[in-house]
């Protein structure tokens, strides 16, 4: 009966050492200078401060390893206030802002 317990934990440990092996090969490449995740923000910018908080916890977990850009894809006035309210809590965060063509 010992055998059996014994033999069923080393399949449990041999399965997550294996887990961990794949997972350490699912891991992102590179740095924040050179991985990039591009948030684009229209509008008022609503689903922006969600997804930076999902991305800081990433981060500070350490399962992303990347800079976050913000892009102005049609933000108003208030939505671009709420940005630059959130580049303030988030450092490192770029905010990058389109060139719009003039409405005729």
């Amino acid at each position: 009966m010992t055998t059996v317990i014994l033999a069923a934990l080393a399949a449990v440990g041999l399965g997550a050492v294996l887990w961990l092996l794949l997972g350490a090969c699912l891991m992102p490449v590179g740095a924040e200078d050179t991985l990039r995740v591009c948030l684009l923000a229209s509008d008022e910018g609503a689903e922006v401060e969600h997804t930076l908080r999902g991305l800081k916890w990433l981060r500070t977990a350490g399962l992303l390893r990347a800079g976050v850009d913000i892009v102005d894809a049609g933000l108003n006035g208030e939505g671009r206030a709420q940005v630059k309210q959130l580049l303030r809590q988030y450092p490192g965060t770029r905010f990058i802002q389109t060139e719009r063509e003039p409405r005729n």
